[in-house]
């Protein structure tokens, strides 16, 4: 999948942009709209990264950025997003992990009129690439342990082979282990006829639907490299070769087969498991190189390598089972996703309950104009509104100029102790005499200590507002009335949240809420 949309990622890197690349891939691939350049600017909004999708005429191309995303036509007429990078007196496309230069007049042929850019790309907007470094980890490790053996330099470097046994292993089962790399990816797509997950995947043959070559490879690399350490350390390592030696020569006919079926029956070529049959067949050549290995086994090895082999199939099989159910449970989520982030559905959820009028709130923060209005009815004993502030702190930096945010308070001032009915006094009060800015920084040192008398002592220096009773006692009132019986609860345009809906789904819609006239 990172494949499909490496142009994206190389245009992010032109801008000096890191992401991670398969958070970014999962939320792209949740969206009602995916793969839609829709999807990839919502995307990018989703992780703080500002852009513009829009349309604009050849004759204004100049005006562009150097790199940018756009619509063109292929070959065939058909629109295809690419990365566009301007050099000199020509232009890049990146389709892909194909590239192309053209001058202007055949972009102009190309040209589509839709274009997205990026709006800011300063570096403290960047989120950290995360590197995986296991397999390195692993490597050094083992390297360790094998200078510490005092055995024939010869049989140290047979271990290579199972070691990048197991890798490739893991490799031509990406899809099971979710690795995403453009390495592999490459290297199983390198030409036409290649495709590993269709070789892998392949049941076109009864018996890979209960075994297949994938699973004998990782289990056969494990129980090598397992087996090398042991035998080193307990058994004798003449042994370990013998039994490699006879496996080995066991295995030609799997592989001739495994051979058979990628060109006769699959009619597509796997590129790792042609590797796979590789490194079996020089650890063969090696054994037969070197001689390291007699044709006589104690029973005592033949049994612990047996027993061995069957503890690690066992294993294996867990770990598949584990494997199969953390990515059945993804493309759930995936589907999940798509369904919840559609507009239309939580629109027609949203507006199946009765609109409300809501009460008068001073307290607005945004566009006062905006006719998009979502309104939190909070009260700031309540832990489960801390989540809700920051959700709506987070929507107001993005969309400060689109929106407006309405803040009602849900409590019984007049049933409150006089230390409480100060507390909200002041608060309100720090409103109207100090600002939005103060009273969004006292509504965090709030939730950050939760300590009326830490945060009275520190951030409130305001008059008494008697009309402060007032106005908190008709909003208690208001929701009385209206049986808003918890907080916080949130209003979009006068219908409540829908309960179907998480509150961080919230942001998902704003954009559709902003530009839907139909409210």
């Amino acid at each position: 999948m990172i494949k499909v949309f490496s142009f994206l990622f190389h245009f992010l890197k032109k801008e000096n942009i890191e992401i991670d690349e398969t958070e970014f891939l999962f939320q792209m691939q949740s969206h009602p709209d995916f793969p839609s350049l829709l999807t990839i600017s919502d995307t990018l909004s989703f992780f703080n990264i500002e852009n513009t999708a829009i349309r604009i005429d050849f004759q204004e191309i100049e005006l562009l950025p150097n790199n940018f995303i756009a619509s063109l036509k292929e070959e065939d007429n058909r629109p295809r997003l690419c990365a566009v990078e301007k050099k000199d007196n020509f232009y890049l496309l990146l389709w892909d992990n194909e590239v192309l230069s053209v001058s202007k007049e055949e972009l102009q042929k190309r040209w589509t009129d839709i274009v997205l850019i990026i709006s800011d790309s300063k570096s403290e907007r960047n989120q950290p690439l995360k590197k995986d470094f296991s397999f390195f980890l692993i490597y050094v490790l083992c390297f360790i342990l094998l200078i510490q053996f005092k055995i024939d330099i010869v049989a140290k470097f047979f271990f290579i082979f199972p070691l990048l046994g197991v890798f490739l292993s893991i490799a031509a089962l990406k899809d099971l282990f979710g690795v995403e790399n453009n390495l592999i990816n490459n290297l199983c797509n390198i030409t036409s006829s290649s495709n590993c997950s269709e070789v892998v995947n392949s049941s076109k043959w009864k018996i890979f639907r209960y075994i297949n070559f994938s699973d004998l490879s990782i289990v056969f690399f494990v129980s090598q490299m397992t087996a090398y350490f042991i035998f080193c350390f307990a058994l004798s390592l003449a042994d370990f070769f013998s039994i490699q030696f006879f496996l080995l020569t066991g295995s030609f006919p799997i592989i001739i087969i495994s051979l058979f079926y990628q060109k006769f029956v699959e009619k597509k070529w796997c590129p790792i498991c042609v590797m796979l049959i590789s490194i079996l067949s020089l650890e063969f050549f090696y054994l037969l190189r070197f001689e390291i290995f007699s044709l006589s086994v104690s029973f005592q090895s033949i049994f612990f390598y047996i027993a061995l082999v069957s503890m690690i199939i066992f294993l294996w099989k867990i770990i598949k089972k584990q494997l199969i159910d953390v990515k059945e449970l993804k493309e759930f989520r995936l589907k999940s996703n798509r369904f919840q982030r559609n507009y239309e559905i939580f629109k027609n959820t949203l507006v199946s309950k009765e609109k409300k009028l809501l009460p008068e709130s001073p307290i607005v923060f945004g566009n006062k104009e905006s006719k998009t209005q979502i309104a939190i009815i909070t009260h700031p004993f309540c832990k489960f509104c801390e989540e809700a502030h920051e959700i709506l702190e987070q929507i107001l930096l993005k969309y400060h100029d689109h929106i407006q945010i309405q803040v009602i308070f849900k409590v019984d001032f007049e049933n409150s102790d006089e230390k409480a009915k100060l507390f909200f006094k002041k608060l309100l009060g720090i409103y109207f005499s100090k600002g939005k800015q103060e009273f969004r920084k006292a509504i965090k040192y709030w939730y950050k200590f939760k300590s009326i008398e830490k945060w009275t002592s520190e951030s409130l220096i305001v008059e008494d507002f008697d009309k402060m009773d007032d106005l908190l006692i008709k909003q208690n009132e208001w929701c009385s009335v209206n049986n808003v019986n918890y907080t916080p609860a949130i209003f979009v345009n006068g219908y409540e949240y829908p309960k179907l809906y998480e509150r961080e789904n919230l942001e998902f819609f704003i954009n559709e809420l902003i530009e839907d006239s139909s409210f």
